[in-house]
């Protein structure tokens, strides 16, 4: 499941591409399936997530008559370090329900640079799971990366019946932001909030709001990415938020070393005798609205108790981004995301959370 991409899509047999790689994973084959059909570049779903006009996406095609043949054009997914290529199928979905939904549009992958089981797009973009369903809610709550060898699976719920404006007293609420002026297409798929401040230890971190807040064009603000492992901060953030660590940390642990912090691919470091317990100041994300978010300890330090380090698992882009960044300042990646329960109500354009135990 991905909150920052809207493309479903499955390892798929083509047997009459040259591209497919070899796997033990179960793949989808569109061959044995008596509903999937290859979608045509003049279907109106085709520029869901291709070229959005008709013309430029069925070159060679009379486009306003009715028998252009073409297939709608081939997608590049990327995804971190992950990519694949692959034709757009519509084909029929059946649930344990034994309801139907028939047209659905899924991308069948011939070609990855690596082999997961798919990827099930829940972004804003039209070619989504939840926009392609109708659903007006969903939510989960993800398991310690501590079950990561273990057979223990996260909670998705789709809420599909009628939905209300009521609140859960349980739970506390942030709006989403609208990108109108989207700078690139790709930013209107994501989930944008907007933060008043950040603090660390109850200690306001002086962060520009050019960085908390998102712009129209979709600079700036925080995006809830449940596909990216760490989150990521743009450099001036990252900087001023583990400088004011490093002032409020315990003053006996000391930095650690270069090359062990280079060796985990992680900073700050610092050395902490296992005999003690670790004690590092809250990191507080402080949303629009008044909503809060405390992250705990365990989920944004990591700890080796062979090496009796700990580092702070935040990451940014060494490059800097000298104020000039485009797309949003912060990622806000599944290890912070760790038994919290989040619910993406879509028709109240709004998302609540709350701690909970996974």
């Amino acid at each position: 499941m991905d909150t920052a991409s809207s493309l479903v899509w499955y390892p798929c047999a083509l047997n009459k591409l040259p591209y497919a790689e070899p796997t033990n994973m179960s793949i989808f084959d569109p061959g044995l399936s008596s509903s999937a059909k290859v979608l045509g570049c003049t279907n109106p779903k085709c520029g869901w997530l291709a070229n959005p006009n008709v013309n430029d996406r069925c070159q060679g095609c009379q486009t306003n008559k009715n028998n252009c043949n073409q297939p709608c054009p081939p997608y590049f997914y990327m995804n971190g370090y992950a990519s694949s290529i692959g034709v757009f199928f519509s084909e029929s979905l059946r649930f344990t329900n034994k309801a139907v939904m028939n047209d659905f549009v899924i991308g069948c992958s011939n070609t990855t640079s690596i082999w997961p089981a798919g990827v099930s797009g829940f972004g804003r973009g039209p070619g989504s799971l939840p926009a392609q369903m109708g659903i007006k809610k969903f939510s989960y709550c993800l398991v310690s990366h501590a079950f990561d060898d273990k057979a223990k699976s996260s909670e998705l719920v789709l809420h599909t019946g009628p939905n209300t404006d009521e609140n859960d007293i349980t739970l506390q609420y942030t709006p989403f932001h609208r990108i109108t002026e989207a700078s690139f297409s790709v930013l209107n798929e994501y989930y944008y909030l907007s933060l008043e401040k950040i603090s660390v230890g109850g200690v306001d971190v002086n962060v520009p709001s050019k960085y908390l807040v998102p712009e129209s064009n979709g600079n700036g603000g925080l995006v809830v990415d449940s596909s990216s492992m760490l989150t990521y901060m743009d450099k001036a953030v990252y900087d001023m938020v583990s400088q004011q660590f490093e002032m409020l940390k315990n003053p006996e642990y000391a930095r650690a070393p270069a090359d062990m912090e280079d060796e985990w691919g992680l900073k700050p470091c610092f050395i902490v005798p296992s005999k003690n317990p670790m004690d590092f100041p809250e990191l507080t994300l402080h949303f629009e609205g008044g909503a809060e978010m405390e992250i705990s300890m365990m989920e944004y330090f990591s700890y080796s108790d062979d090496q009796d380090l700990a580092c702070m698992s935040l990451v940014t882009s060494d490059s800097g981004d000298a104020g000039n960044a485009v797309g949003p300042s912060i990622v806000f990646g599944n290890y912070q995301q760790q038994d919290l329960y989040l619910e993406f109500d879509l028709e109240n354009e709004r998302l609540g959370f709350r701690d909970q135990t996974c």
